[in-house]
């Protein structure tokens, strides 16, 4: 491949990024070897490099899968010798050598999040950091802020304790210098805290909080200034020159007053000359040396104005800060204890790991695999603190020869909230250090693919007038507040015109002939609330329109700036019967089926919660379809109860739907993981039979109950723990095929097309800036915490023209979502606050429309046949729906064998190494719980060992040799096993991986519990030789279950190739075979 390369992609809107990036990816690909690297802790093989030192970084899981999935599906289509535009250089057999490669070693392709990267990095040196190595990542602050905030509250309870004291601190500061008005401080003093808290969490820098400090500093500010305010009154004195009376004023104003009075303002702090602020009869007496010193007076007056609000908010927030750094002090020990690790601090962590010398080969000798070759997606929404920790990656790929690419779109810059710095890809391609191993190319990818002609030609209309750096400033001038400094506004004006110059993009020749629209309308209204009732009837008549000329309900998709614009929009639509998916309409916590799932768990952990109970009773989706009872006659029956326990009272009133719905999870809930339990409920329940709507709901709430158990929420109180942290952020993936209207925020459609885009909203207020700032005070060499005030001069504004671009860049995205169709309503001009809104009059005016035209149109309405074919949700599963039944299945098999969605790992590193004697134990396991028992009477079917052996070995990469050999050692190890007289009824009425529950909180797993009438049976099975260890370990299952259970429990181990069926006796130190 040469030498190194240092490549920047600039990538518009529909340009084909992930495109031209999976074809960087398999260019690279190809020229690697195909076979495993060496060592990352040796020499640097000579040869070149393998294709797992190729790293592709993305913004989200979504884009790192879609991006896997394009390799695979590239490879895979040139393997079969079929056409593949991004690996037409492949031939069939060297694309099927690397796919098997790939496929084998699928944990080794290296695409995947930038967060992914930095914790796995995190992952690797926690034990140095002093970290849990399995520790859970916590993307919510709030996680581990609310458990410290409990603690500091607790322990201000004491008077003597140091958090009394700075509690009192806080609150003196919030009612005495900040003035908050109320009796009900708490929130505010906790919203308050966590914000200082969250600043001094991202923050290496520790702010100057001490009062004392603090109020010297001032002080000295004020000499300063009352000083140079004495120069001027003294030198217009000495002369004998009168002041204007206002002047005068405020003059002595500044003389006389004190360092915690607020500095006044007053226009002649800023005047161009002192002879603005003399009387006619004086102004041809000032001089040279009058206007020197109020030129001094007056930077001295801004200066101090800025100064005096930085030291006074430093002060309001000082006994915050020390709080902050009390909770920063004890947050160490509490993500050791919970093992946990916010993930807003992988950035800092990794940098910290990489930046020192030796960093980067430690770090990939740890890793197991070296780097040559970096690719970097969605680069404008990079943070400083990510690239920072990348950077030493960066470096090392380009001075070992290989390359580092990164592609943006600065106009697509819209996550500036959450840390993204678009000025990074200006500043990465001019880095003098990376400039230094390798030269800068720049490409650009000039096609739209995405929209048709119309579509592109409006946007490149409109959003090329920012081209024009007067165009610029004028949209800048409107953005900004009149009130806004000509710095602000040049910045502004620039920050446009460097987005957005070479924004215009090229139509392909196959989008020439296809017919596109857009529509931006002028919504008449004179209020507010009129503006909302036009918009409705605008998108109701839109959307009639648009089923009119053959639209299915999934080509459309509606774009809000926030989720409360989303729901209103969906209960519009709800009214008129339109099928709509929303991103909270796919919560599985806001689900009715999910909800009641959850309770189902919280009352078999605990049955004395009536809360839970009750929440089952009342339950449609669940009980009450399920048993033919009505909502309205268990309501009737409460109403008439005493105080005792709900469940207990519904035992002794209903003891027939007790025994058959409820007892029989209650008995066993206990030897069951909650994964199970839901499984076997939506069974016996019938829920998937009665109401096949709800199986994608209840497909991902099994998929978060084994995610959950994989990682050790295995019981019922933790996993219900867990979900009260995390199942808010659950959501059903946005399904492909479901025909309804889309309504999503224009975030989460960012990367996304639709035939229709519709755009009802324009008016975004930016909003006041209630952050936190980090200014430095020259004086005391230190930086200042301070609330964001429009007081601090550049810094605030460089901060709203942040903001205000950032709406430009929104606008810019959601118009370019769209494929066929755009429309837009835009608010009249001047009916809201909202300045963009004024900016789209005037470059809408520029664009061509007239002040008289309420709509301006581009191209023309194409006309399309619907796809009938597509189904609306509720359909998809209507040609299997069963009948509901109102008798539960057969509770006697509760716990017989569940076939089980379980996650099996590909055990091998190369398949050449065959076997290790864990992989055999693996490998038997799975085989036996793919064992499929037909019949009543107890025969064995011969097919279904075949069938087991058979799944087993899918699951694991094996040359055809050493297939056969496996094939018959599975194949004797389960004939034997099979054969026992007790095979039939311990498969038939056992349940294999049963979590148990030890002393020390640890999950164990049982291979196989039987439950029978009398007693419960134990097996264990194992490959191999007998160990020491084995009886004991079997011993210990006994123990736990006879504990839970009471009724008495034998024990057996099973040795698969040793043909062995022993008896575990406790207290005779043997076994008896």
């Amino acid at each position: 491949m040469g030498g190194p390369r240092f490549i920047q992609i600039r990538a518009s809107a529909g340009s084909g990024k992930t495109f031209a990036l999976t074809r960087r990816f398999l260019e690279l690909l190809r020229a690697s070897r195909p076979f495993m690297p060496p060592s990352a802790c040796g020499a640097e093989d000579p040869d070149g490099f393998a294709w797992p030192e190729i790293m592709a970084v993305t913004f989200t899981n979504k884009a790192a899968t879609e991006m896997k999935e394009r390799v695979v599906a590239a490879l895979k289509g040139r393997a079969l010798g079929l056409d593949s535009p991004t690996a037409q250089a492949w031939s069939p057999e060297l694309a099927a050598l690397f796919l098997e490669r790939i496929l084998r070693h699928y944990h080794l392709l290296n695409i995947r999040t930038i967060d992914s990267l930095l914790s796995r990095l995190v992952q690797m040196f926690a034990l140095d950091l002093g970290l849990p190595p399995d520790f859970e990542a916590v993307f919510d602050d709030e996680e581990l802020f609310g458990p410290l905030y409990d603690a500091l509250l607790a322990a201000a309870r004491d008077p003597s304790r140091p958090e009394a004291a700075l509690l009192e601190r806080s609150m003196d500061s919030l009612l005495h210098l900040e003035r908050v008005n109320g009796f009900w401080l708490q929130e505010r003093l906790r919203d308050r805290l966590k914000d200082v808290f969250t600043h001094v969490l991202r923050s290496p820098c520790k702010p100057l909080s001490d009062a004392t400090e603090l109020s010297a500093l001032l002080a000295d500010y004020h000499a300063e200034f009352t000083r140079v305010a004495a120069e001027v009154d003294a030198a217009l004195a000495a002369d004998d020159i009168k002041l204007l009376a206002n002047f005068r004023k405020y003059l002595d104003h500044c003389l006389l007053s004190k360092p915690e009075d607020e500095p006044k303002d007053s226009v002649y702090a800023a005047k161009e000359s002192i002879v603005a602020c003399l009387p006619k009869a004086c102004q041809g007496l000032a001089m040279a040396e009058h206007e020197q010193v109020y030129a001094r007076f007056r930077e001295q007056a801004e200066a101090y104005r800025t100064m005096w609000t930085a030291l006074t908010g430093a002060g309001r927030l000082a006994p915050f800060l020390d709080l902050a750094h009390l909770l920063l002090g004890r947050l160490a020990d509490q993500e050791r204890e919970l093992g946990l690790v916010l993930a807003s601090a992988w950035p800092l962590l990794a940098s910290r790991l990489l930046g020192h010398d030796g960093g980067v080969p430690e770090a990939f000798c740890r890793l197991g695999v070296t780097l040559r070759h970096l690719l970097m997606d969605e680069f404008q929404d990079t943070s400083r603190d990510q690239w920072r920790a990348v950077l030493p990656l960066a470096q090392e790929c380009l001075s070992r020869g290989g390359s580092l690419l990164y592609v943006g779109d600065v106009k697509q810059a819209i996550y500036g909230w959450r840390g993204g710095e678009a000025r990074l890809f200006e500043e990465v391609g001019s880095d003098v250090a990376l400039m230094a191993i390798a030269g800068l190319e720049q490409e650009e990818l000039v096609y739209n693919w995405r929209s048709r002609r119309q579509v592109v030609e409006f946007n490149n209309a409109f959003f090329g007038l920012l081209e024009s750096s007067d165009n610029a400033r004028a949209v800048a001038e409107v953005l900004l507040p009149d009130s806004a400094p000509e710095d602000a506004k040049a910045l502004l004006a620039e920050d446009l015109w460097r987005s957005f110059a070479m924004c215009r993009q090229q139509v392909p020749a196959k989008n020439h002939d296809a017919t596109g629209l857009v529509r931006v309308r002028t919504v008449a209204a004179s209020s507010t609330d009129e503006l909302e009732t036009e918009t409705h009837g605008l998108l109701t008549s839109l959307i009639e329109d648009l089923r009119e000329r053959g639209r299915d309900w999934a080509e459309i998709a509606i774009l809000v700036r926030s989720n409360a614009q989303a729901a209103l929009v969906a209960g519009w639509l709800l009214e008129e019967g339109t099928p709509v998916i929303t991103e909270n309409s796919l919560e599985l916590a806001s689900h009715p089926l999910v909800r009641q799932l959850v309770a189902f768990l919280a009352f078999l952990d605990y049955p004395l919660d009536g809360l839970a109970f009750w929440q089952c009773l009342q339950g449609e989706e669940l009980f009450l379809d399920a048993c033919g009872r009505s909502r309205q006659e268990f309501a009737d029956w409460l109403a008439g109860q005493d105080t005792s326990s709900v469940a207990w009272r519904f035992r002794r009133d209903f003891p027939d739907l007790w025994e058959a719905w409820f007892a029989p999870f209650l008995s066993r809930a206990g030897l069951m993981s909650p994964y199970d339990l839901v499984m076997r409920a939506l069974d016996i329940f019938g829920v998937l039979r009665r109401r096949p709507e709800d199986e994608p709901f209840a497909q991902r709430f099994l998929e978060v109950l084994h995610r959950a158990e994989e990682r050790g929420f295995r019981s019922l109180s933790t996993f219900l723990d867990f979900w009260r942290r995390k199942g808010g952020e659950e959501r059903l993936p946005m399904p492909e095929h479901v025909d309804a209207v889309r309504i999503l925020t224009i975030h989460k459609s960012k990367g996304l097309e639709f035939p229709v885009a519709i755009v009802p909203f324009h008016h975004w207020p930016a909003g006041p800036d209630h952050s936190l700032a980090q200014v430095g005070d020259p004086a005391a060499g230190a930086s200042l915490l301070v609330p964001m005030r429009k007081e601090l001069g550049p810094q605030y504004w460089q901060r709203q023209c942040q903001g205000l671009l950032e709406q430009v860049n929104l606008l810019y995205v959601a118009w370019t979502r769209a494929s066929e169709e755009l429309h837009a309503f835009v608010p009249p001009e001047g009916l809201t606050r909202a300045t963009l809104v004024t900016a789209l009059d005037l470059m809408l005016g520029l664009a061509g429309r007239s002040e008289e035209d309420a709509l301006m149109q581009v191209g023309q309405p194409p006309r399309r046949m619907r796809q009938e074919e597509v189904a609306p949700l509720a359909k998809l599963h209507s040609a299997q729906a069963a009948q509901a039944e109102t008798t539960p299945a057969n509770t006697e098999t509760l716990v017989r064998w569940l076939p089980r969605l379980k996650v099996y790992r590909h055990f091998s590193a190369d398949t050449q190494y065959g076997f290790t004697q864990s992989e055999r134990g693996n490998v038997f396991h799975a085989a036996l719980e793919y064992l499929v028992w037909l019949g009543a009477d107890g025969d064995i079917c011969g097919e279904a060992m075949e069938s087991a052996v058979a799944k087993a070995l899918s699951l694991y990469p094996l040359s055809k040799d050493l297939r056969e050999q496996a094939a018959d050692e599975l194949r004797q190890g389960l004939g034997w096993f099979l054969g026992l007289p007790q095979a039939a009824h311990w498969l038939r009425n056992g349940r294999p991986e049963t979590s148990l529950l030890n002393e020390d909180g640890k999950v164990l797993r049982a291979d196989l519990l039987v439950e029978l009438d009398n007693e419960l049976h134990v097996i264990d099975f194992k490959t191999g030789m007998p160990a020491s260890d084995h009886r004991e370990q079997v011993l210990g299952y006994m123990r736990l279950v006879a504990r839970a259970d009471g009724r008495p429990v034998r024990g057996y181990l099973a040795y698969l190739d040793r043909r062995e069926l022993q008896e575990v006796i406790p207290g005779t130190g043997g076994m008896a075979a």
